[in-house]
């Protein structure tokens, strides 16, 4: 397909057109448009997948490896497919699931009102400091901000759980951090793509998008006005949490303090460069980082919680101790999806 500016200088150099050959010209410039908003979710996307995809490969395969199998032999239970069925992990999976496609349905269900287009003092500075001179170069931060976003949020919780399981052969705790991991990430993506909605924030460079034709091709996407908050420094500062909280809670990568320490530096490093390269691509103002980076760092850090944990219930004895527990999760049952109740003393 031609590029935008492409077709403008055909369209330039064209006779005049009359009313429905322009309609004409609209309709295809508008199906082009469409084509990039599709490229660009699927940028977004593409870190939360890669964890996705990481914790149904390793999960199930840790948790049906044999006694003697190689790196996946598990140290902690030889039947562990009977606690990969009941493990409470899978509350956070289902939970994370629910998260992922309520943000689908608001994606692409919901079209953003612009309801907040004023600037002020404290994001116009941020945006002039920050802010690269050149086409080109906003193009190649963009780009840096998609790398900095994996490496976050996918790459180093990855390398997180493969290192714990890798010391400790702990199939259970493996799969426990893996779709920990999927919740914190599809929750934090929920609750940005809701703020997006409600706040209706153009993005900088809608600025300079009055002009006849606009300045910037992005001026007319939906993504103009989802400025607030910004979903790559969310995604990458949960990812960095998650990461962190398993390096420090769990001694994923041993106990030596620099091993406790470092993938937290490495999460921080990636998410905050993140931040910055947002605002440089001139794709946020400064409050969009700000607060994305808070409420993806609070999510990824902390325990989080799912619809899912309804489910589930417990009882126990006299003297305090939990005699029972119990969970009602979706199951497949001969080729079917249903539910089963799963009780354990």
């Amino acid at each position: 397909m031609r590029s935008i500016a492409e077709s403008r200088r055909t369209v330039s150099r064209a006779a005049p057109l009359d009313a429905s050959s322009a309609a004409t010209q609209s309709r295809v410039q508008h199906v082009g448009w469409e084509v990039n908003i599709d490229r660009k979710r699927a940028r977004l996307l593409v870190a939360p997948a890669v964890a996705f995809g990481f914790a149904l490969i390793v999960g199930p395969m840790s948790a049906r490896a044999d006694e003697h199998a190689s790196w996946f032999s598990c140290r902690d239970d030889p039947e562990v497919h009977e606690w990969s069925l009941t493990s409470d992990a899978n509350l956070d999976l289902f939970n994370g699931l629910l998260y992922f496609g309520g943000v689908a349905a608001l994606d692409f269900g919901v079209d953003p009102e612009r309801r907040w287009s004023r600037t002020n003092g404290f994001d116009t500075g941020i945006r002039d400091g920050l802010r690269l001179g050149s086409s080109s170069a906003r193009k190649d931060a963009d780009r840096a901000s998609d790398f900095t976003l994996g490496l976050s949020s996918a790459i180093l919780p990855a390398a997180t759980i493969g290192a714990h399981f890798h010391r400790n052969r702990n199939c259970r705790e493996a799969w426990d951090m893996a779709t920990d991991t999927i919740e914190s990430l599809g929750l934090t993506l929920f609750v940005t793509e809701a703020v997006k909605l409600a706040a209706g924030r153009e993005r900088p460079f809608a600025r300079t998008c009055d002009g006849s034709p606009p300045s910037d091709a992005r001026c007319n996407r939906r993504g103009r006005l989802k400025s607030f908050v910004s979903g790559h420094a969310s995604i990458a500062a949960a990812g960095a949490g998650v990461a962190c909280s398993h390096a420090l809670r769990r001694n994923a990568w041993g106990d030596d303090p620099w091993a406790r320490r470092a993938p937290c530096a490495v999460g921080v490093a990636a998410a905050l460069a993140t931040g910055v390269l947002r605002v440089s691509s001139d794709r946020h103002w400064g409050s969009d980082v700000l607060l994305g980076l808070a409420v993806g760092a609070t999510v990824g850090w902390f325990d989080t919680w799912g619809p899912f944990d309804l489910l589930t219930f417990e009882t126990r004895g006299r003297d305090g101790r939990v005699s029972s527990r119990g969970a009602f999760l979706p199951s497949r049952m001969d080729d079917a999806l249903g539910a089963r109740l799963y009780v354990s003393f």
